[in-house]
């Protein structure tokens, strides 16, 4: 070795595209987290965030697809929130959820100088909603991520990822996603073989 190292990030792949038309179901508006939450990924400022919008979108649904659930993540939500948040079993086959969904939710660690990119991140991108990416400072994703509309960033605050939920559901019948295109390349197969 010579004393010169090379370096490089090569990140998860995707799935392909994939462009499903506008929800059958326009009656309501369908906040979707696939995959399991653990460690510090933590729940509760989504929980927070919808149990607000519901003030002002009662017609709303959050859905966790895979996801088990703390008893102690739903003592502090209301009755009436609980009937709007469902919790599926683990399935292979999501495409009903994502077709359906106005907003895919990501969360990433809660904690300064995180590292990682959720696993999720690469499929949700390929998809053509909105993603909702529940972050911190600093973090690959905020960075990664910067200035792409179709990807709404927040901070780990309920107050936060409610003005997301809003803004997603404000945005649906405009929002382009030909943004992420760029990075999309970054998550393609045959880009990071070839890396």
């Amino acid at each position: 070795p010579s004393g010169k190292l090379i370096s490089g990030v090569i990140y998860t792949p995707g799935n392909s595209e994939r462009i499903f038309p506008d929800p059958n179901d326009q009656s309501s508006y369908n906040f979707v987290y696939t995959g399991g939450i653990y460690g510090l990924r933590k729940v509760d400022y989504v929980l927070k965030g919808f149990q607000k919008l519901l003030e002002v979108y009662p017609n709303s649904v959050l859905q966790f697809i895979g996801s088990q659930l703390q008893n102690e993540s739903l003592f502090s939500i209301d009755s009436d929130t609980l009937k709007k948040i469902e919790i599926h079993p683990f399935t292979k086959d999501l495409d009903p959820f994502y077709r359906n969904a106005t907003a895919l939710i990501d969360i990433d660690a809660d904690t300064e100088n995180d590292v990682f990119l959720s696993s999720k991140i690469s499929n949700y991108l390929m998809i053509n909603r909105i993603i909702i990416s529940e972050t911190s400072i600093n973090s690959p994703s905020q960075l990664l991520f910067k200035g792409i509309n179709s990807i709404i960033q927040c901070e780990h605050n309920g107050d936060k990822v409610f003005m997301a939920m809003k803004r997603a559901i404000e945005m649906k019948e405009t929002v382009s996603f030909d943004d992420r295109k760029s990075v999309i390349e970054l998550f393609k197969l045959e880009n990071i073989v070839n890396k």
